[in-house]
């Protein structure tokens, strides 16, 4: 399956009290922006990445009933390919792709065991000369897996975009990482 053009979001009844500017989705990991991330990161000249409209449908969340919803996009990390991963310095054991559709596959619990042998703990690596300068982008790991330059964080920071989640790459997937303090 490969997401395309525009998408309608059904949101939780029980969740939200305010619109942020970046939507969590469970259903399928997508980088979903409002329309403020997208005018500042075109004022910050960012980066125009392609994105698609999501419209949010009724009814909304209890405590948001009677607001408007800002415009929210989301971004298409197919086509934001960005670098490579050193999948081996990167914790990864078994790694293969599908000669169909390249899809990447590991072995799951060989690579928990590794990273759990390591302390749980282990960088994103990119191949060397492989990334090529955007700000935003994906690896071979997933499309949904986004990476940025620490212009996406300023800006963030800047325009004190709400409810992002920055992980230093040094602590790869470590559940245990608390991210960045961007503001």
């Amino acid at each position: 399956m490969y997401a395309t053009g525009k998408m309608v979001a059904l949101l939780e009844r029980d969740k939200g009290v305010k619109w942020p500017d970046v939507l969590g989705c469970g259903a399928y990991p997508f980088l979903i922006v409002s329309e403020r991330v997208k005018e500042a990161w075109d004022r910050e000249g960012v980066g125009g990445f392609p994105m698609e409209q999501i419209e949010i449908a009724a009814p909304l969340p209890k405590k948001l009933v009677g607001t408007v919803p800002p415009g929210y996009f989301w971004i298409d990390g197919a086509r934001l390919r960005g670098a490579l991963t050193d999948f081996v310095a990167s914790g990864f054991v078994g790694v293969r792709f599908c000669p169909e559709c390249g899809t990447r596959t590991d072995n799951i619990p060989e690579t928990s065991m590794r990273r759990f042998a390591q302390g749980g703990r282990w960088p994103y690596v990119f191949r060397e000369g492989t990334w090529n300068g955007l700000n935003l982008f994906t690896t071979d790991i997933s499309d949904c897996k986004f990476f940025c330059a620490e212009a996406v964080v300023e800006c963030a920071r800047k325009y004190k975009l709400t409810n992002f989640r920055f992980v230093p790459i040094e602590d790869g997937d470590d559940v245990r990482s608390r991210g960045l303090k961007y503001m």
